[in-house]
């Protein structure tokens, strides 16, 4: 099944970056496919990457996941570091 939607991914970058290059589409565009080379690179579709990180890296466990965000996001100008 990869292999097929490799085959119908190809075109489809062809095709945008015809586009591209005549001028109707922004480069940008060609970012749009970057999630669907992941899952061809990694087998793994987002909402499955997700879910192996809740069951394993956070242990199903909302408090860990809370902790991780908190984590993740920049700090506002002027807040005191958690």
């Amino acid at each position: 099944m990869r292999e097929i939607a490799a085959e119908l991914v190809r075109p489809a970058r062809e095709g945008l970056r015809a586009r591209v290059a005549a001028g109707p589409e922004h480069p940008q565009v060609l970012d749009f496919l970057d999630p669907l080379d992941e899952v061809l690179h990694t087998g793994r579709t987002f909402a499955e990457q997700c879910a192996h990180c809740w069951e394993a890296d956070l242990r199903s466990d909302q408090a860990h996941y809370v902790e991780a965000i908190h984590a993740a996001l920049p700090l506002e100008e002027g807040q005191p570091a958690q």
